[in-house]
């Protein structure tokens, strides 16, 4: 998903030719990739996962088939979280301690070892 293209909604509809309401009717169904929230009015798609419903669709799958085709992206999704937090951040993905407020639990956990060298700094 690096460089990945986010598609808005009228881009979503001149690409696949249905109106916004059947498209978010189609992703309620698991017929399409889930939106991506990136604003607090705004939502895309990857349109990787929209050029592959697309070309799922035109290859004659099935409604079960490109709902299994969409759940697998949706669990793409997460792994290449997952990476990104062990990689890029450098952490373990899984709280380590208890959180209290919403701003501690996007934190990363802090050991005792750090929090020793932070005060002696």
């Amino acid at each position: 998903m690096s460089n990945e293209r986010l598609l808005h909604l009228p881009q979503i509809t001149d690409i696949h030719g249905f109106s916004s309401a059947q498209v978010w009717l189609q992703e309620q169904d698991g017929l399409w990739p889930r939106r991506i929230k990136i604003g607090t009015r705004t939502a895309a798609w990857p349109e990787s996962e929209v050029r592959l419903v697309i070309a799922a669709r035109v290859a004659g799958v099935n409604d079960e088939g490109i709902r299994t085709l969409v759940a697998r992206l949706h669990a793409q999704r997460g792994e290449h979280y997952a990476e990104l937090q062990r990689t890029v951040l450098k952490h373990d993905p899984k709280p380590a301690r208890q959180h209290k407020g919403r701003l501690a639990t996007m934190m990363p956990a802090v050991s005792e070892n750090e929090k020793g060298e932070a005060a002696a700094a």
